[in-house]
């Protein structure tokens, strides 16, 4: 083909990937997504058999890739397809077919299951589900929805392949931010990037490739580039978060990668491109190889922002040129392998005796690779089959070229077979091919000897022909060219490929297994045709990077809906979710990911809505100074979170969460005192406009519904109060637990109810009723909200079942179970031993008298002696009053009454629980930790019906009067009256 012809087709090619690029970038007419109920188990099924959690997108006429999730059942991520699909008005039906992708602990298989529902009105999804997993049938409920439509924004541009930089800006970008850099905020910035010390020792090579791409200073991207060698060289888990080391590295790697592309060597990018599939591998599907104790929940600080950082390898390589995928080949249950005719081994080849049940001790060899091809060997090899080697053969493969070349004997093990500890592997990955020539005395039947695992694939080809390890072949007479590949991403000391003599339960065996081999390669040859489809689609993209883009995408969106979830909270406890939002990381992802397809990662008000909330805890003193109060974590507004997270926050809350950073930041709009992240302070802090005091932009209530969380608050001055409320809808996928129903109380500048904020979390360090003579509770089990309401001047409540805590800790059989991903509840099959409800309500209309007028009901059935808890910062601050407390804390106070029980014991003091610390440095042993709270009992220390109203205020306060008994009283607190009706407290007028 001439020069011209190639240039001609090359553009013809170029455009068309183009045209289809955008095909795939416009956004999908309908996506659902669906759980599946008790979908599959690696035993028999069951009823908590786990659910499989799908998500369908569909352009046109053609459905995408499914990504199926079931966190009950393994940590892998398992693509699928729509085999047929019917939408007819609302009925909905569905063929899905799946490969259950195994993980480090758990195997996978095949899955195919058939989906009858129908869509409500509202956009939800009901119906049932049939399947087969691994020859098993399971069948179950089905629950899902159909996502918001959203419009791409004006003027949004699609990404192309091979367009850098993406992921932290893109080009059109430049010149204002170039503009920028000469600002003395971007001077000062833009300074402090790139410390060839930063980011964990390796270098701040993010920061170096932003310097590149703001001044074009070659220099920059070289000084990028011995980073990232840097990076990628260092096996190390890190200092303390054991293993969380592979979040920020894989994201250094990735966005450098991305922003040094157009002046990096093609063979550099090469050698990342193969890092980043190699780690990005080992992420989703070979855990172990990162970390043996590793919490890979996608809500905890190891999970979160290790698979974030995976996410943003997606992104860097979408779209790179790859092979076309590899057609499988069909099974034989005994292969017959002739001598090859008319062969004579070349100048040079060694000839080896078939010794039946030994190693080969000669070989020609290449020299390694020291990465792992794209290529997998057990699927392709572009053509090697046909090779007839030699000393000085080339051959190129993924785009490298290869060389064989006589090994040296001191690679070879006495036993026959090749070491790998004597340079032939280095640090992580390798690709390896050798080459013989076996001379087979007889004909035989013999079994193939090749182990093979998911990070080391090995493939052997006698003759031409492929065999597989285990696989029984009919071997005749003569001599067989063998090739054997290996693809290395583990530690293996050695590699052994023999043949050994196959017996007839041997050959029975091979042949029983036909049957399965031939259903997985009918199903393995429906993925390679959806592969060679969306390769061809999408112009020769790599589909292995296109597939890295598209599950990273799903476990990030996961992390959306299940680490921070509607209304924006936060899923663990400590200062956990500060490092799990910040480090990989899952906040700069989803900026990032908007940046590139120009949609939000998620439709819901998630991780839009975290900034807004974090600020809707906020009370600025007289003294100018911010104070919050957080349930059982330590985070709070900060200008680390809210450079990453900005540009994605909701537009109708951005103006006070860019008050709120400002007043992070001081100084001035235009040149800030302090920043946090000097990369994405720089591109993302904006330099006009100050934003908006929150009164003015924020509401006065604000409900994370998918955990449970709720704020009220009367207003924006000093003086206002704030009162949170915590159900714990959803499990903290790490450190948390036990702090169902706790609630915080601030105001008139003055903290009055408070609790826990570190990892160890206890139930008697919130204020709630604990039952200290019950140990056996679940007590981490999750509240249920049943019921909430809101007013407009911030007054509100919410009714929170807690049965859940009530079950036996050891009856696990019987107590609810919860799916670590989606919120799904399994409905216990016993009632719990204790039963418990709490209503809570606030009411700031003044008609109490009172500015403040707080309501709680706990109804606890069963159990021993019960104690109702309110902690606070000073015990010296409340004594017991008329059936109740007053704290007083400067010119404000806080009255406490009982209505129920009619007599209580109020003792203030500061007591040391003795537990058994959770983690850590001297982890499993005995810690005391000091408790101070206020302590009711009845005068019956097992009565568990509990309704106390308090009022704050400064000067008298109102009284309180009750016309009834128990939880059935009539409260009357100056011109308002309070009642529980059973399931919610309500507050009307005199």
């Amino acid at each position: 083909m001439s020069k011209k012809l190639m240039c001609g087709l090359a553009a013809v090619l170029l455009a068309a990937a183009v045209g289809q690029v955008r095909a795939e970038t416009a956004w999908p007419d309908l996506e659902m997504e669906l759980t599946l109920r008790g979908a599959l188990d690696a035993g028999e099924p069951k009823p908590e058999s786990a659910s499989m959690l799908v998500e369908l997108s569909r352009y046109g006429d053609r459905w995408g890739r499914l990504w199926g999730v079931a966190r009950n059942y393994n940590v892998g991520i398992h693509p699928g397809r729509v085999e047929t699909a019917t939408i007819s008005g609302d009925t909905i039906t569905l063929e899905l077919s799946f490969k259950v992708e195994g993980d480090s602990w758990v195997p996978g298989g095949r899955a195919v299951y058939k989906v009858e529902a129908r869509r409500n009105p509202d956009g939800t999804i009901a119906g049932k589900h049939t399947g087969v997993f691994n020859g098993k049938n399971f069948a179950g409920e089905v629950l899902g929805r159909v996502k918001p439509s959203v419009k791409a924004p004006t003027g949004f541009v699609p990404i192309k392949p091979g367009e850098h930089p993406r992921i932290l800006f893109r080009e059109p970008e430049l010149p204002e931010l170039r503009k920028r850099a000469q600002t003395p905020f971007g001077k000062r910035l833009v300074e402090s990037m790139g410390d060839p010390k930063g980011a964990g020792g390796n270098g701040d090579a993010i920061g170096m490739g932003v310097r590149y791409q703001l001044s074009g200073e070659k220099k920059w991207a070289d000084m990028a580039m011995e980073s990232v060698e840097r990076h990628m060289a260092d096996m190390s888990g890190g200092a303390l978060a054991i293993g969380r080391a592979w979040a920020g590295r894989q994201e250094q790697v990735a966005v450098a990668y991305d922003l040094c592309y157009d002046v990096w060597p093609a063979d550099f990018r090469k050698k990342v491109e193969s890092y980043l599939r190699w780690i990005t591998y080992r992420c989703f599907y070979d855990q172990t190889k990162i970390s043996r104790t590793f919490n890979w929940n996608v809500q905890s600080n190891y999970g979160g922002p290790v698979l974030a950082g995976s996410a943003h390898a997606g992104l860097a390589l979408w779209g790179e040129k790859g092979p076309e995928p590899a057609k499988p080949a069909p099974p034989a249950a005994v292969v017959d392998i002739a001598a090859a005719a008319d062969f004579k081994p070349g100048k040079g080849v060694p000839v080896v005796p078939l010794e039946v049940g030994k190693g080969i001790k000669e070989w020609l060899a290449t020299k390694p690779l020291d990465f792992a091809i794209n290529t997998d060997p057990m699927l392709s090899l572009d053509g090697m089959e046909k090779l007839r080697n030699e000393p000085g053969t080339k051959f190129n493969i993924d785009d490298n070229d290869v060389e064989f070349q006589p090994l040296d004997a001191k690679h070879v093990l006495p036993q026959g077979g090749i070491s790998l500890k004597e340079g032939l592997k280095k640090d992580k990955a390798v690709t390896l091919f050798f080459y013989t020539v076996i001379d087979n005395p007889q004909a035989q039947n013999l079994k193939v000897r090749l182990p093979f695992s998911r990070a080391g694939r090995t493939q052997m080809v006698i003759n031409g022909v492929r065999v597989a390890h285990e696989q029984v072949i009919h071997l005749q007479k003569g001599q067989f060219p063998m090739l054997v590949a290996l693809r290395l991403g583990a530690t293996w000391g050695s590699l052994e490929p023999w043949l050994e003599q196959a017996t007839d339960a041997d050959i029975e065996k091979s042949k029983e297994q036909v049957k399965a081999r031939q259903a997985e390669y009918e199903a393995a040859l429906r993925d390679y045709e959806f592969d060679l489809a969306e390769w061809k689609r999408l112009g020769g993209a790599d589909i292995d990077s296109v597939k890295t883009m598209e599950m990273s995408r799903r476990i990030m969106y996961i992390f959306a809906r299940d680490a921070v979830g509607t209304g924006g909270y936060l899923s663990e406890s400590g200062g956990y979710f500060g490092e799990t939002i910040t480090q990989g990381s899952p906040a700069a992802y989803a900026t990032a990911y908007k940046r590139v397809w120009g949609r939000d990662l998620s439709p819901f008000n998630d991780m839009s809505m975290l900034l807004p909330r974090l600020v809707m805890t906020e009370v600025i003193g007289a003294d100018g100074k911010e104070r919050s109060q957080r349930i059982s974590n330590k985070v709070h507004f900060n200008a680390d979170v809210a450079a990453q997270l900005y540009p994605v926050t909701d537009e109708r809350y951005k103006p006070a969460v860019l008050w709120a950073w400002r007043r992070e930041m001081g100084g001035t709009a235009e040149n800030p005192e302090k920043y946090h992240g000097a990369v994405h302070t720089f591109l993302n802090y904006p330099l006009e406009g100050k934003g908006e005091e929150p009164g003015k932009v924020m509401p006065l209530t604000w409900a994370a519904t998918d955990f449970g969380h709720f704020t009220f608050r009367n207003g924006w001055t000093p003086d206002a109060t704030v009162f949170q409320v915590l159900a714990r809808q959803k499990a903290p996928g790490g450190w948390g637990g036990p702090d169902a129903g706790g609630v915080r109380l601030m105001g008139l500048g003055q903290v009055w109810g408070t609790g826990n904020e570190d990892r160890e979390v206890r139930r008697w360090l919130e204020s709630v009723v604990v039952l200290p003579e019950n140990p056996e509770l679940s007590l981490s089990n999750k509240g249920r909200v049943t019921h909430s309401w809101f007013e407009k001047n911030g007054s509100g409540g919410v009714t929170i079942n807690l049965d859940d805590l009530g079950y036996d800790s050891k009856d696990k059989a019987s107590g609810p179970r919860y799916e670590t991903y989606g919120g799904m509840r399994m409905t216990p099959t016993k009632k719990p031993l204790v039963s418990s409800l709490r209503s809570v309500a606030v009411d700031y209309s003044g008609a109490s008298g009172a500015p403040v007028l707080l309501a709680m009901v706990d109804k606890v059935d069963g159990g021993k002696t019960k104690q109702w808890l309110w902690q606070v910062t000073d015990t010296n601050a409340a004594k017991p009053s008329d059936n109740g407390f007053v704290m007083t804390q400067g010119d404000a106070t806080l009255q406490a009454t009982f209505v129920s029980p009619a007599k209580v014991k109020v003792v203030s003091s500061a007591e040391g629980g003795k537990t058994t610390k959770s983690a850590g440095s001297n982890a499993g042993s005995e810690i005391i930790i000091n408790t101070k709270a206020v302590r009711v009992t009845g005068e019956d220390p097992t009565a568990g019906h509990f309704f106390v109203v308090m009022t704050l205020q400064r000067g008298a306060a109102p009284k309180v009067e009750a016309t009834g008994s128990g939880l059935d009283a009539a409260i009357t607190v100056g011109g308002r009256v309070v009642k529980f009706d059973g399931e919610k407290i309500l507050f009307s007028n005199k």
